[in-house]
This record gives C-alpha cells, structure tokens and sequence, in this order.
C-alpha cells in the first residue's frame, strides 16, 4: 500500500486573498502525487480550529469576528475556506459539509467519490470534533490516486 501524505499550512498565511498559499501548496502537492482528487481538512479540533459549512472557526467566533480579524499582516476578513481556495488553486474545489462528514465512513466515501466524477480536485470537509478526523482518515485510508 502506498504512504499517505500530508501537507500543513498556516491559516493566516493560507487565506490571505488571491495571494495566499492553500491553493498553490494543494495544487504541487496534487501535482507531484499524481493525483487530480484530494481531501483538505484544515480543522484542528483539540487546538480549537473547527470547521463547519465550510467556514473556519476559531474556537466559537469565525474567523474573521476572531482577534485575527486585525492581524497585521494577514488580517482575516473572511471564514470562508472554498472560496479562497477555489480562487487560488487551478482545480475546483467542492464542499464535504458536517451532515455528511457526521454520519459513516462509506457516505464520506460516496461523497469524495461523487466529487471526484465531478471533477473537482479537491474536497474541501467540515470537522468539528477529533471523532470526526478519526471518520475522515478511515475514510481516506485506501484513498486511490486516480486521475480524472
């Protein structure tokens, strides 16, 4: 069975407008792993970092009613994570929201998989709890690196 990968960002320097890096990073990553399907889930729940509907959530205040708001040098004005992916990357970028990441790994495996023939690169997921990472990463153990 192949490795698994995993690439980490930095929320503040990721989202930061059509300059950001989650869109360029996932794209190489993609890239370099042959791959044109991926799972991105930036949620760190034990830290805090939860994601639902796609938005980012800084303990209970999104991101952008967060202290990051006013960071000096990548202030966040916006929670929404599809968007500025989708405006960064060169792949399309769906959305896996909690009410499926919520329920059993073979519907998570049937949502990335009807992502996938939509051909979206990538598949963005809401996680807001670590019992949810634990669903996310069964469902992406035997993950195939398929090409659209």
């Amino acid at each position: 069975m192949a490795g698994r990968h995993v690439g980490q960002f930095c929320h503040s320097l990721a989202l930061a407008g059509q300059d950001g890096t989650i869109g360029p990073v996932a794209d190489a990553l993609a890239q370099a792993l042959g791959t044109h399907f991926a799972v991105v889930c930036p949620a760190f729940p034990a830290n805090g970092r939860t994601v639902y509907r796609g938005h980012l959530f800084v303990g209970n205040q999104l991101l952008q009613d967060s202290s990051m708001k006013d960071h000096p040098l990548t202030p966040m004005r916006r929670s929404s994570l599809v968007d500025p992916m989708a405006a960064q990357s060169a792949r399309r970028v769906g959305l896996v929201r909690y009410d499926v990441i919520g329920q059993d790994v073979a519907t998570i495996r049937a949502e990335f998989a009807r992502l996938r023939d939509a051909c979206m690169g990538f598949a963005m997921t809401d996680a807001i709890a670590d019992a949810d990472l634990r669903r996310l990463g069964q469902a992406v153990h035997d993950h195939p690196l398929k090409r659209c």
